[in-house]
């Protein structure tokens, strides 16, 4: 890319977006030419693109829940993903690598956001350890934080029906496995049942098998007497 140099602006500030590349070593010189003949190179510069990593989080605020912001189209949906996102920043904006957060879904419970922050590879285990800190804090921001809803890991979310914003730290927490687990449940009593009527039946049977056993002893002694 080239920009041109004059008296009023003497010094160019270039920024490079190099978000597309692929990751890996590479050497970096910034040539000039002016109307002169000739021109000027600057030494190489080691540069070194490593890979980015998502992090996916939940963050429960201590506020009222509003039935609209489980749709992510209306407008009290996007003004507070937008208010939370603000204040999502002020944790991860200090980390190399980071190009934002994006809160993608609201739920009821007071109100459990769910978000992805993007962070260069090498530093998400510290901006997860951050967030951790700043949740045990009490508070996000302006937002008043519920530690025992909010977490965040770099494993990716489940996405199968029933687990919709569900992650590996939370998979216990929806609906579909509770629903899976008290089919389990009831499934696991229905057979104890079967098993306990078996039994009995079986006990029945013995009992009448020895009853007759008896009986016929009885009649072969009274056989015997006679």
């Amino acid at each position: 890319e080239q920009e041109t140099a004059d008296q009023k602006r003497p010094t160019l500030v270039t920024t490079l977006d190099l978000k597309d590349e692929r990751v890996g070593d590479y050497l970096l010189r910034v040539t000039a030419t002016n109307s002169e003949p000739g021109g000027v190179s600057s030494d190489f510069v080691d540069l070194t693109l490593e890979g980015r990593q998502r992090l996916y989080g939940t963050l429960e605020a201590d506020k009222d829940w509003n039935a609209a912001l489980g749709d992510p189209d209306t407008s009290a949906f996007k003004q507070e993903a937008e208010e939370w996102e603000t204040n999502l920043d002020t944790v991860f904006d200090r980390f190399i690598g980071y190009e934002g957060v994006d809160v993608s879904a609201f739920r009821a419970g007071s109100v459990v956001g769910s978000f992805v922050a993007v962070v260069a590879e090498s530093e998400s285990e510290a901006a997860m350890d951050a967030y951790r800190a700043q949740v045990n804090s009490g508070a996000v921001g302006n937002l008043t934080v519920i530690t025992d809803g909010s977490g965040i890991t770099n494993k990716a979310p489940v996405d199968s029906p029933g687990f919709t914003n569900v992650t590996w730290d939370n998979w216990f927490k929806s609906p579909l496995v509770l629903a899976i687990i008290a089919a389990g449940g009831a499934g696991l009593l229905i057979l104890l049942l079967i098993i306990t009527i078996v039994c009995c039946e079986n006990k029945k049977k013995r009992r009448r098998r020895r009853k007759r056993k008896q009986s016929t002893k009885d009649e072969e002694k009274g056989e015997d007497e006679t």
